[in-house]
């Protein structure tokens, strides 16, 4: 007698370890699916944050070639470092509106841009940074 339930009771349990690996594979495959986007995104949250770093730190060193060589913005480019690195990145250089107030007689201001397309569905990254230039006078 007993072993006819033992029989009976294995032969009901048999397909429960089935059932629960279909169920742990579900679960496991729904947070995955969860999980996978959210690591993509914090991905391209850190590649944007590191080329708005980059492109500070490159648009500072521009700011100070422009202040200590006295150049043109015409002739103003972006370092080989900076260009190997973000190959899709370009730089504007563009005079501000003369302000209404006293000091556009005494300064120049240049907006530097450095603009990178993003991906799609996605507005390009831009950095600015404003430089502000001493008019130099005609000289007696």
């Amino acid at each position: 007698m007993k072993h006819i339930q033992q029989i009976k009771q294995t032969t009901l349990r048999r397909g429960s370890l089935l059932a629960e690996g279909i169920v742990a594979c579900i679960i496991l495959g729904v947070a995955i699916s969860m999980l996978v986007p959210a690591l993509a995104a914090i991905g391209r949250q850190r590649q944007a944050m590191r080329f708005d770093t980059l492109a500070m730190i490159e648009l500072n060193n521009i700011a100070n070639v422009i202040r200590k060589q006295d150049m043109q913005p015409s002739e103003v480019k972006i370092s080989d470092w900076f260009s190997h690195r973000y190959s899709d990145a370009g730089l504007t250089v563009d005079p501000l509106p003369d302000p209404g107030d006293a000091t556009k007689e005494i300064l120049d201001g240049l907006r530097l841009t450095i603009r990178r397309p993003q991906a799609e569905s996605m507005p390009d990254q831009k950095v600015s940074v404003v430089v502000w230039l001493v008019k130099r006078g005609p000289t007696p």
